[in-house]
């Protein structure tokens, strides 16, 4: 009994009413009347200390220590999560939380448990489990009904509901361009967007194949390398006929959040994402969103959480499933990332190349260097394979077949060889020689992150796990909008 006793008062204690407002710590969330409140990770984290410190004084060092640790930070970050949280609790007046001047804060609102959530979420692990199960052989009747299966664990309406509103032939199509866009096979976004296409033909009202249409143009702009302005343009007016039709289309709503973003207005396209965020928190594209986000800023395991919910929303989703084995590379997890990397390569055979780069760039930094240099001999002769064959005859005792490969690399020419080069300096510890080709890649990019960008290489040089050591050195310059930025002091 007094087991049971615990348990319970563990899980109330996660869970905090204050006010009109529930705050959870477990799950990272601010919500009230049921409806999630927007904070962002810091000022979430300033709420909880303040909650768990409640009616006594909080010094401004003591929250800045708690939430960004050794980070070298101003107080105008604190002041800005004092005024997120405020404007998150309605505190107009400044009652909940009083300031200290020179001293600190004070939460002075009520604060009592909040009771256990009675009806817990279906994680995303219980249903990657029963999906599993199934098994490869299973794939085409998975792939026959996952049109059907979409429509119910997508962020659209039911089947039966969407042919209520549009009829048979158009949901037909915009749920076999779904499939296809999930899948996201050698061709299958041309013949996704000829679907939808199709669709919002037949039924011009059909809101949810617009925003889909426009999600289609969205990548297309980034696979032509953010160069193709006519596709950006697309995907602008297939979103505003999607939110025209139904203002409360969350997928809609981040398309043209994405549209605003490219173009530099990022207040217009943060306005969209919180009216997003509002209509519909649990929408698997807005998820997958955050988790890039918190990805950029450094917090992968935030990263990976948003994106296993993302996952848990869209699981016939090979975006999802791909990004996930990828933050958890980034944030360390490398066995985990293995593991999540072969089940994609399982449930999407046509998807995956022959010669999947990342289970190399795993093995490796699992130590599993001869089941890493069996792979990648496979690799197509890049500087990808040069840098990730140097790091391997390096770590088994092959110096001199090392330097040959670092030679290979050294004499490419694309910007591609200089990450490499960095990434593979800094694998030897070679911190100085990795900062410098660093530097001669962002000299050789003419200093534009869009440059970078287009050549695929400003992700790597965010998330690459090879990198980590730079991040930590004060060599690495880290500013404006979760973008990181290297310099060389």
């Amino acid at each position: 009994m007094s087991a049971g006793k615990n348990t319970t008062q563990e899980r109330s204690s996660s869970r905090h009413r204050i006010g009109n407002f529930v705050l959870d710590v477990e799950r990272k969330e601010l919500s009230k009347d049921g409806r999630a409140v927007k904070l962002r990770p810091q000022s979430f984290d300033a709420l909880v200390h303040l909650v768990e410190s409640r009616g006594r004084l909080v010094s401004k060092q003591n929250l800045i220590q708690k939430i960004w640790g050794s980070q070298p930070v101003s107080e105008d970050s604190l002041t800005h999560c004092i005024l997120d949280i405020r404007k998150a609790l309605g505190d107009v007046d400044k009652q909940f939380i009083r300031t200290v001047p020179r001293r600190g804060f004070i939460l002075e609102i009520p604060v009592e448990p909040a009771a256990p959530r009675t009806v817990p979420r279906t994680s995303w692990r219980t249903r990657r489990w029963a999906f599993g199960l199934m098994g490869v052989g299973m794939l085409a009747i998975v792939a026959s009904a996952a049109f059907h299966f979409a429509a119910q664990t997508n962020d659209t309406a039911s089947h039966a509901s969407l042919s209520a509103d549009h009829g048979t032939e158009a949901v037909d199509r915009y749920l076999r361009g779904r499939f296809l866009f999930n899948r996201r096979a050698s061709g299958d976004l041309q013949s996704a967007r000829g679907l939808f296409l199709k669709a919002v033909r037949r039924e011009p009202m059909f809101a949810e194949a617009w925003a889909a249409l426009a999600g289609t143009y969205a990548i297309e702009f980034v696979e032509s390398g953010y160069e193709d302005d006519r596709l950006l343009e697309k995907q602008r007016i297939a979103a505003e006929r999607a939110i025209l039709i139904d203002a409360t289309l969350a997928e809609a709503l981040v398309r043209l959040s994405g549209y605003y973003r490219v173009i530099g207005k990022y207040d217009i396209a943060d306005e969209y994402l919180d009216r997003a965020y509002t209509v519909d928190p649990d929408n698997p594209l807005l998820l997958g969103v955050m988790a890039g986000r918190y990805a950029r800023e450094g917090d992968f395991e935030l990263a990976i959480t948003f994106q296993q919910r993302a996952l848990d929303g869209d699981p016939l989703s090979f975006v999802h499933r791909k990004n996930l084995a990828y933050y958890l590379f980034a944030s360390g997890r490398y066995e985990e990332a293995l593991t999540e990397n072969r089940e994609v390569q399982q449930l999407y055979p046509a998807t995956m190349s022959a010669h999947d780069e990342l289970e190399g760039w795993i093995l490796i930094q699992a130590e599993r260097y001869q089941e890493a240099r069996a792979l990648i001999q496979s690799w197509p002769e890049k500087a990808n394979k040069h840098a990730a064959m140097a790091m391997v005859q390096f770590k088994l005792g092959n110096e001199d077949l090392a330097k040959a490969e670092m030679m290979q690399l050294k004499g490419a020419n694309e910007l591609e060889a200089h990450l490499r080069l960095a990434e593979l300096f800094a694998f030897r510890n070679e911190l100085d020689r990795s900062f410098a080709a660093l530097s001669d890649l962002y000299k050789r990019a003419g200093h534009d992150t869009l440059t970078l960008q287009r050549h695929g290489l400003l992700n790597d040089i965010n998330f690459s796990p090879f990198l980590a050591p730079l991040r930590a050195d004060q060599r690495w310059d880290a500013r404006g909008n979760g973008k990181r930025v290297v310099s060389v002091r």
